[in-house]
């Protein structure tokens, strides 16, 4: 199927549907959702690659979704790194992160989920919006992933940052401790609690 998706999406590009006046924000997610669901990467990134930047910016955090959901980790970096990183150079939302996070996650690339958040904490300017989401994602993948060391590395990256945890987070980081059997790490955990 996924070829066949390929060549309805060949022939599309070929007869202009992905050329104004055709050209929709509907019409081209429609295209991504099918490329992504039949695995035909390689025409998604093309597509993404030609719409105009401000359709980039615009579909990009929905491309980052779709990329999280099927754990496509090197679609969703290569979009992030080539394409949305240099259009969105001011207020980026934390929720792109947490999508990246998730894509890593589902992939299987833990040291990816740590690089993308070590550049979420150090980006200036910094990023707008929650990013207990993109924490939380860390944790799991951390929880699902990793062992205790990564636990108390993922922590420690968590109090290096500007965000100061909610109760979720706490949370979030005590089961990964608790399921990675890392006594020390719940220990700090509770200490931030407790001195919070």
């Amino acid at each position: 199927m996924g070829v066949f998706v390929e060549k309805i999406l060949l022939h599309a590009r070929k007869d202009g549907i992905f050329t104004p006046p055709y050209l929709s924000d509907s019409l081209v997610l429609s295209a991504l959702e099918a490329c992504m669901a039949w695995e035909t990467r390689g025409p998604a990134l093309m597509l993404l690659n030609e719409i105009p930047p401000e359709m980039q910016i615009q579909l990009g955090p929905e491309f980052l979704q779709l990329c999280a959901n099927v754990g496509d980790s090197e679609a969703a970096l290569r979009v992030w790194k080539k394409n949305l990183k240099k259009l969105i150079v001011k207020n980026v939302d934390a929720s792109l992160y947490s999508k990246l996070v998730r894509a890593c996650h589902r992939d299987g690339r833990l040291s990816e989920c740590f690089n993308v958040v070590e550049e979420m904490v150090t980006r200036r300017p910094p990023v707008v919006g929650s990013q207990d989401p993109v924490w939380s994602s860390l944790a799991t993948a951390v929880r699902t992933l990793g062992t205790s060391d990564d636990a108390l590395a993922a922590w420690n990256l968590l109090k290096r940052s500007d965000v100061s945890p909610d109760s979720s987070l706490f949370l979030a980081f005590l089961k990964t401790f608790a399921e990675l059997g890392n006594v020390e790490g719940a220990l700090q955990v509770y200490d931030s609690v407790m001195a919070s």
